[in-house]
């Protein structure tokens, strides 16, 4: 008999013959439970892990791991060579798998382009070996900035196979996002930088001259590869690449210099650096430098793996898609991931629900997606507008995913109908770039919980602090890694004081991450947002999630409540209050007696401090590239409209509507 407090439990299949099933069987664990806390047995769980998701070694490590520097400088997979690429092509065409597609590509305007791995991998040589012949090697940095595709998904294997560093930026034309990326460049002294002329979203095209301009007037960038993307209208086509024009080449040329050599396989040291990422520049706080985050070879597959393989059970005949783009860690992880495993992976350039809002289902439909990844944005703006896939055939489904924000119950329900058709477990992932992988997240034998986002991650020692550093059940705290894992960021480059300062400081010898969530008596953990987003008010502390949670779902006579985000504003006091956006179905606005309604919905179900000051109705919210809600900057529009240019989003009209609302009331305040 099902358990009610359970919307999905999982079928023999997930049960017997899942991948984490499997492993279980293997060494005689009886329960997930007893699964988790074998996991944390680091020195017990993660060779047998490696070994079990098959990843493979030139030369196998001679110690897993060496924390004589404390956790923060924690060295792993001591002695072992292995690379990236070797494990997610090279591998898998040994596998006999070098004729399967690997990965199907989509832009938005319909242009469609497949390749096998066999060809990939010839892509990929061509690209490493014309990068050597301009002079990259090992541990030398390469800057990346393209819209998710084929091509570039070559230059992140290329810059694997040679041991270079992948710096991985998505473009922008905003101007804070354009200096980031220049910066970035700039400081970790790139050698080469690869870059898409232009870049298409919502039907509408975008130059990167000024990225080209910025990129050309470092003195340590040698050459500037430029991609003539497919988006219409090119504006380098005849492209006239100015003062240092012998710097620059077009990609067609670039490649025709390495076909005549072929570039080996570098046998990289498990602790050799394969990844440059970096904080989103909509979520950091002004004044505050980036994040620029580094991750290892060893690393990103043991993380990656592990998730992938355990947590999403990904295999040969699946296909992969999550709506991510380079500027995400979530893009590096799926392909790593899906074709780590032999699987054929989808990536799709340009906005998904563009030119119809339902063609994420003809997507789904099209390439018989059968695991599927979005963001709670993305979930939320379908519901409310009540698109559907109900012309669609979904049945290729049978796990489906969700990060980057936390996804509210009504959302979750409906990502479960809609998509799964209530057969589908949610694998909801929580994590960071920091990790390049989760904390939290279910595995496909585990029962869900609606809003949960499954159990702490295998091998990670999750757990919940409270502010005297206990260990806390049933009772909102700071999510903290007790021990080592893998995928630590090898820091932040050139800013060590930021790297302790941002995850050591606050417990000794513990990971502290950014965010709030709260573990329930059967140890499922839900989310209560962001620690740097949290709203402080005459001292008392609130989390955005829970008010937002409070105003999700209100329905009125007139209208409900289909999202909402809460955020804190300095007053002349210098006092936070608490001001809320909402998007509502049934009307536009809000009267007077409905913005009170909702006001006290909050005290009652909150606080009676946490009533907001002000709630407006918005048409839309503002979301970045990765579908993210960039708190700080809408606190910092409502305050100020002159900031809306240096922001990336990807819907600037949004802020347009959130600064008119703040003049409103500053000017009656």
């Amino acid at each position: 008999m099902a358990d009610e407090k359970y919307i999905w439990e999982p079928n023999e299949y997930f049960l017997n013959e899942s991948r984490v099933a499997r492993f279980m069987q293997r060494y005689e664990i009886s329960s997930w439970q007893e699964l988790l806390e074998a996991s944390n047995d680091i020195e017990w769980f993660w060779p047998r892990a490696m070994e079990f998701l098959g990843v493979r070694w030139f030369t196998p490590y001679a110690k897993l791991y060496d924390d004589t520097e404390g956790i923060s400088h924690t060295k792993w997979f001591i002695g072992g060579k292995l690379n990236i690429y070797n494990n997610c092509i090279e591998r898998n065409i040994a596998r006999g798998l070098g004729s399967k597609v690997c990965v199907c590509y989509e832009h938005e305007s319909g242009k469609k382009r497949a390749i096998t791995f066999w060809q990939l991998k010839l892509l990929v040589d061509t690209i490493a070996s014309a990068m050597k012949a301009h002079g990259i090697g090992k541990g030398d940095f390469v800057g990346m900035c393209m819209p998710i595709s084929i091509d570039s998904i070559a230059v992140m294997f290329a810059c694997f196979k040679i041991g270079a560093v992948c710096m991985q930026m998505a473009p922008t034309t905003s101007t804070d996002g354009t200096k980031d990326i220049v910066d970035h460049v700039r400081i970790a002294r790139a050698k080469m930088f690869f870059m898409a002329d232009s870049y298409s979203y919502g039907g509408k095209n975008f130059t990167l001259e000024k990225i080209h301009q910025g990129v050309s007037d470092i003195f340590s960038v040698r050459h500037i590869v430029v991609f003539e993307n497919d988006a219409p209208h090119s504006p380098f086509s005849p492209f006239v690449f100015g003062k240092k024009e012998m710097r620059s080449v077009f990609w067609d040329d670039f490649c025709k210099q390495g076909k005549s050599t072929i570039a080996r396989t570098e046998r990289c040291n498990a602790e050799d650096v394969a990844l440059m990422l970096f904080s989103s520049g909509t979520t950091r706080e002004k004044g505050k430098k980036p994040k620029r985050i580094l991750h290892t070879h060893g690393g990103v597959l043991a993380q990656i793996c592990k998730e992938v393989g355990f947590g999403f059970d990904c295999k040969e005949d699946d296909v992969f898609y999550w709506m991510t783009n380079f500027g995400w860690m979530m893009a590096p992880w799926e392909i790593v991931g899906a074709l780590h495993f032999g699987a054929t992976l989808v990536c799709f350039e340009g906005a998904p629900s563009y030119p119809k809002p339902d063609r994420i289902f003809g997507i789904i439909e099209r390439y018989k997606v059968s695991i599927f990844g979005s963001t709670p944005g993305f979930i939320a703006g379908l519901r409310k507008n009540h698109i559907s896939g109900d012309d669609f055939n979904l049945s290729s489904l049978r796990i489906l995913g969700s990060t980057g924000s936390i996804l509210f119950s009504e959302n979750w329900e409906w990502f479960f109908s809609v998509f799964g058709k209530g057969k589908c477990p949610i694998n909801n992932i929580i994590g960071g770039t920091e990790m390049l992988g989760c904390f939290a997240q279910n595995l496909p034998n585990i029962p869900c919980k609606i809003g949960s986002v499954g159990v702490f991650a295998l091998g990670m020692g999750g757990d919940i602090f409270n502010e005297k550093g206990e260990s806390v059940r049933r009772e909102t705290g700071r999510v903290v890694c007790t021990h080592p894992f893998p995928s630590m960021t090898r820091g932040f480059y050139a800013d060590e004081e930021g790297y302790q300062e941002t995850y050591f400081s606050a417990f000794r010898g513990v990971w502290a991450h950014g965010d709030f969530a709260e573990m329930d008596e059967d140890g499922f953990v839900f989310m209560r947002g962001r620690s740097d987003d949290i709203i402080n008010k005459n001292g008392i502390k609130f989390s955005p999630a829970n008010i937002e949670s409070a105003l999700i779902g209100f329905r009125a006579a007139e209208f409900r409540v289909m999202e909402a985000i809460a955020v804190g504003i300095p007053d002349k006091n210098s006092e936070n209050k608490i001001i809320c956006f909402v998007i509502l179905e049934g009307q536009d606005r809000l009267t007077e007696t409905d913005e009170a309604a909702l006001r006290s919905v909050v005290a009652d179900i909150v606080n009676p401090q946490a009533k907001p000051e002000r709630i407006f109705a918005i048409k839309e919210l503002p979301r970045n590239a990765a579908a993210k809600v960039p708190y700080k900057a809408i606190s910092r529009v409502f305050c100020d409209r002159y900031v809306i240019a240096q922001t990336r989003v990807v819907n600037p009209q949004a802020l347009e509507e959130i600064a008119c609302h703040g003049e409103s009331y500053f000017s009656r305040a």
